[in-house]
């Protein structure tokens, strides 16, 4: 019986890694060719684009990935398909009109978009909450090989036809956005022949069955929705506010900095998870507690993640003006700054996950809104850009090891179940 159950789950693990691995990869394989073609205001023009596409994205799916796992039948799942695209649709526009709006009010963050790319910022959320609703509808086919496929022919057709347009047109302030638009409808086309999604026909209102849906799973908009969106804030927040006080310079460093180093940190943390998740489950139902799990994978992320942290801190400067061009060495002295924060976030993040384990999702809640006001805190300070990122470091650091001294008091603790079954 184990045999058969490892036979028919390695493959979809196998089959999810990958994607995520080669979808990781690309962008950071590429990065060398798009510095030498971009400078540093344009990739940061480009990044706080993608960065506030991104977050109303998330809003405009209302969190029904996971309606959609649940709902039994077709008539159900493309209910969900065609809530996210009417909500993306109203969402998309509603963003364009803003963007515009905020130019000529003279926001930052507005005013160094050029209006092509302000035009473009709808399409580009509509298309992110598509992707994501139609990966959540391939997950509860288990389709886990076409929706590998589908992401990375997605993230090929974005990178291939940025550098082609960079090429080409000479502007990346326009190429980066519209190749990023182009990848994604070729992206569609690939989730349509691999994944054969429920069509989507938009109407002015949605249907009454479609509402049906939404109210049956209203939970989801009211709670997942908040803290997927506070959790993505979080993550896109320095580079929007860098953008914002600092410049598009400043932002474009920045955001070489991020995808350098999250990259690699994000795929080996999420594998490492996976397994905790499984170790540390199975510790506190059979003993109250995951104590031991905790241990060994604290060991384990600290012992993977100190020497290439020490590497970075040392070299970075000289290595990222070899690697991307010399413009781009202002991007190792950030990157030197933030590696004993991305060692700390490598270390704690995986761990964090004993507070779902232990029922204690309202601390993870509040953590993240303490995380929030740290970075919020720290880059509205009136200082210079390296003054607010050694805020930014030495905050964040301070709130992850506040998060690993919860997650660890969590591991310790007996379950009630445990309790009970000890008192009788």
């Amino acid at each position: 019986m184990s045999t058969t159950s490892a036979t028919v789950n390695v493959p979809p693990v196998l089959k999810v890694l990958a994607g995520t691995l080669a979808a990781q990869a690309l962008p950071i394989l590429a990065a060398p060719l798009l510095t030498r073609l971009c400078t540093p205001a344009e990739i940061g023009a480009f990044g706080t684009w993608l960065g506030v596409a991104a977050t109303v994205s998330v809003v405009a799916t209302l969190r029904m990935e996971t309606p959609m796992l649940l709902e039994s039948d077709l008539a159900g799942q493309g209910a969900c398909v065609r809530v996210v695209a009417y909500w993306a649709t109203v969402f998309a526009l509603a963003l364009v009109m803003a963007a515009f709006a905020a130019r000529l009010a003279g926001l930052p963050l507005a005013s160094m978009q050029t209006s092509p790319a302000l035009f473009m910022l709808g399409g580009a959320v509509w298309l992110m909450a598509y992707h994501s609703i139609v990966n959540a509808y391939a997950v509860s086919h288990q389709r886990f090989g076409a929706a590998a496929r589908t992401k990375v022919w997605t993230v090929v057709a974005i990178t291939a036809t940025q550098l082609v347009l960079l090429q080409w047109l000479g502007r990346g302030s326009v190429a980066l956005p519209l190749g990023q638009l182009v990848g994604l409808l070729l992206g569609v086309s690939a989730a349509r022949r691999y994944v054969r999604p429920p069509a989507v026909a938009l109407h002015w209102r949605l249907r009454p069955a479609d509402w049906g849906v939404v109210r049956r799973h209203v939970r989801f908009v009211q709670f997942s929705l908040p803290s997927d969106l506070l959790n993505t804030l979080v993550g896109q927040l320095p580079l929007l506010l860098i953008g914002s006080a600092q410049g598009a310079t400043a932002a474009g460093l920045y955001a070489l900095t991020h995808r350098v180093l999250a990259a690699p940190a994000s795929v080996l943390s999420s594998s490492i998870l996976e397994v905790f998740k499984a170790q540390a489950a199975q510790e506190w139902r059979r003993n109250g507690d995951c104590r031991q799990s905790y241990r060994h994978t604290f060991k384990l992320l600290l012992a993977i993640g100190a020497l290439p942290s020490l590497l970075l801190w040392w070299v970075a400067p000289p290595l990222f003006a070899l690697v991307f061009g010399p413009s781009w060495r202002a991007a190792g002295d950030m990157a030197s700054l933030l590696a004993p924060l991305y060692l700390v976030g490598f270390v704690a993040s995986p761990l964090g996950y004993v507070l779902y384990i232990t029922g204690r999702q309202h601390v993870e809640l509040a953590w993240q809104g303490g995380l929030l006001l740290v970075t919020l805190a720290a880059f509205l300070l009136p200082a210079t850009l390296r003054q607010c990122l050694l805020a930014y470091v030495w905050g964040r650091i301070a709130m992850y090891l506040l998060y690993m001294s919860l997650s660890y008091r969590a591991a310790l603790a007996t379950s009630p179940s445990r309790e009970h079954c000890n008192a009788r």
